[in-house]
């Protein structure tokens, strides 16, 4: 479907579908992009999104997840060590310069490192977090716009139920699908949500 060896030279991390039919590709250190004919779409010598500074600094080591929130900016998830494990916000044209960081939010706590995240229909953005160290194992909920992330609260954290959180999607009705991928785990539990609490 989508071959480049030098896009795709590294672990594949997630791949999003964006509103102009291309494709989004976390390769952990860096953010590629394919257009809808799966051409890749560089920025000057570079990967879509390549070391993004700013507040979005330093982004360089472990991408998780990607999407595309309010203006289609791209929103991606950072798991590194405190105090790079964060949310990052880059404008749709991708990232050629420090103005391109649109926002950057800190995870809850040094050890919170981002896992997944789902734009809700709610327009609210659930992001889980997973560590070992803690443990921590922890879905927090965010208002999200155009030009910023702000502050979360914390919607679920329960690790008798979730453990090491892999993937989340949406239904139809509004629940949300959450699968833990943690050893004697291995399951997708099914939540409501709720904004107003």
């Amino acid at each position: 479907f989508l071959a480049n060896s030098t896009a795709l030279s590294a672990q594949v991390r997630s791949l999003t579908k964006t509103f102009d039919g291309g494709w989004l590709v976390s390769k952990g250190t860096a953010v590629e992009k394919f257009s809808s004919n799966k051409a890749r779409v560089k920025q000057g010598a570079n990967p879509y999104i390549n070391a993004p500074g700013g507040t979005c600094a330093t982004s360089t080591t472990l991408i998780t997840k990607t999407i595309q929130g309010p203006n289609n900016n791209i929103i991606y998830l950072h798991a590194a060590a405190s105090p790079n494990n964060k949310i990052g916000m880059i404008k749709p044209s991708g990232y050629a310069a420090v103005s391109d960081c649109v926002f950057a939010s800190a995870s809850p706590s040094v050890n919170h490192f981002p896992t997944s995240l789902l734009l809700h229909s709610s327009g609210r953005l659930l992001v889980a977090f997973s560590n070992a160290t803690g443990p921590v194992t922890e879905v927090y909920s965010y208002p999200v716009t155009a030009t910023d992330i702000g502050a979360g609260v914390s919607a679920f954290n329960n690790q008798s139920v979730l453990y090491g959180v892999t993937a989340m999607t949406e239904l139809p009705n509004g629940h949300v699908l959450i699968a833990s991928g943690a050893a004697g785990y291995n399951t997708v539990e099914e939540f409501s949500y709720d904004t107003s609490t």
